[in-house]
């Protein structure tokens, strides 16, 4: 998502992979927390960002238009589908629809 959301303000090649890196976390409850010290940013989704305690610690940086993926449901053709699947399937599609 950073690439993506990088290229947009940047140039077209902007990579994640050409920033230096000095540390690195991958729990969404502490992305945050670095970031409101100063130790550097993240992209991450709306609801991560407004579950942060300290919203005045941290600056955001609207894009413009949202990244925005395809979420895919798959599962093995050959396998019946669980009812608990169908009926969280059930629910993302009337979720999303509306």
């Amino acid at each position: 998502m950073a690439n993506r959301l990088l290229s947009r303000r940047f140039r077209k090649d902007a990579c994640v992979g050409d920033l230096p890196c000095n540390g690195f976390s991958n729990q969404i409850a502490l992305i945050l927390e670095f970031v409101s010290r100063g130790l550097g940013f993240t992209v991450i989704p709306h609801h991560a960002r407004a579950a942060f305690a300290q919203q005045g610690k941290i600056e955001v940086v609207e894009s413009g238009s949202p990244v925005v993926d395809t979420l895919w449901f798959i599962y093995r053709a050959e396998w019946p589908l669980p009812a608990r699947c169908a009926r969280a399937l059930r629910y993302l599609e009337k979720r999303l629809k509306g």
